[in-house]
């Protein structure tokens, strides 16, 4: 925008800065909403050895592994991750 009385250039936009994630926010995003339950699962590493897990996000924390791609191998729509195969434990 041009002031025509000094013919100076002003910016009308501001940039928005994101707040950082408060703790409470933290909190919540880390357990399963109301009604949900952790996935139970078998998880096989690449040399083989079986592990049981509780819990998507918690195991990838532990192993170092993106849990959206763990869920996606769980469901079917993914074969591997990082060489780990995943199969759900069906409950009850």
């Amino acid at each position: 925008m041009v002031n025509m009385a000094t013919r100076k250039t002003t910016k009308t936009k501001k940039r928005v800065v994101a707040k950082s994630t408060t703790t409470a926010a933290k909190r919540r995003r880390k357990s399963p909403g109301p009604g949900r339950r952790p996935v139970e699962f078998i998880a096989t590493s690449p040399k083989g050895k079986k592990i049981k897990g509780v819990g998507i996000r918690k195991f990838a924390l532990r192993y170092n592994m993106n849990p959206n791609s763990i869920g996606k191998v769980i469901r079917g729509e993914e074969k591997k991750h990082r060489g780990w195969k995943f199969k759900k434990v069906k409950t009850r």
